[in-house]
């Protein structure tokens, strides 16, 4: 069976109302809330590095989707 579904990168090119883009912000601090949770929990060096790591991602990843709201791809804010 073919994946005919689209990419993150498509589904965002073809987002005009920004519904989309606005998902994958909340989505995103939910993730990063939970991490920083996660991150304030007594855990072994290892997995600590690997929180903190998955936390700067995940705040990049926010940052990126920041940018690409306010770049007004959106037809509703131009």
């Amino acid at each position: 069976m073919k994946n005919t579904s689209l990419s993150v990168e498509d589904r965002l090119k073809s987002d005009n109302t920004g519904e989309y883009a606005r998902e994958i912000g909340k989505q995103l601090k939910q993730t990063e809330l939970r991490l920083a949770t996660e991150a304030r929990k007594l855990h072994g060096r290892s997995t600590h590095e690997k929180i903190k790591a998955a936390e700067t991602a995940v705040k990049s990843a926010a940052a990126v989707m920041q940018l690409f709201e306010t770049m007004g791809h959106f037809d509703e804010r131009k």
